[in-house]
């Protein structure tokens, strides 16, 4: 996944080929990446006849959790969370449905906020605000639909403030 945010491309390592697939049970369960594969657009444990429903875990070559993803019938659906190797969180959103809503927030290695997004299917969605390493924040600006729309603020280092508007056709950010 790829998020720009104010010029800045961060990659944010959440295995959507790999997390995915399994049985699908009245019971919740629970598997790793290694154990689901992706049929189409649903998730299955491998050699399963039914949409996955429960939890896939991530892990780095070290054991530590890499991610945690919960699905149902197939599609990622609940709280979703992504780990740097420090044990730190990267990134945590929710999926409805087999799609982002809700608040996704991304985080810097540091363990400070790097920014907060509003997301309605996929797309961002209302005010987006940003924060540097060091916790501060740095912008906020109005999306719709995915793309910057109406006011942005942002803040320099020495405090220096400034506000504009972006009347349509701005940057865009989107989740999958």
């Amino acid at each position: 996944m790829h998020i720009k945010l104010e010029g800045i491309t961060i990659v944010v390592s959440i295995a959507l080929g790999i997390v995915a697939c399994g049985e699908h049970s009245a019971t919740f369960q629970t598997a790793t990446v290694n154990q689901m594969e992706n049929r189409g657009k649903l998730a299955y444990r491998k050699g399963g006849a039914r949409p996955f429903t429960g939890m896939v875990k991530g892990s780095f070559p070290d054991g530590h959790a890499q991610s945690t993803f919960h699905y149902k019938d197939g599609k990622r659906h609940g709280l979703a969370v992504t780990y740097y190797q420090n044990g730190h969180i990267n990134t945590s959103l929710t999926y409805v449905d087999g799609a982002p809503q809700g608040l996704v927030t991304v985080y810097y290695e540091n363990g400070h906020k790097l920014a907060d997004v509003p997301v309605l299917d996929g797309k961002a969605q209302g005010l987006v605000t940003e924060y540097g390493e060091d916790g501060n924040k740095v912008s906020e600006c109005d999306y719709l639909a995915g793309f910057k729309r109406g006011t942005c603020k942002q803040w320099g280092k020495n405090g220096f403030y400034q506000q504009y508007k972006v009347l349509g056709g701005g940057e865009g950010l989107q989740f999958e």
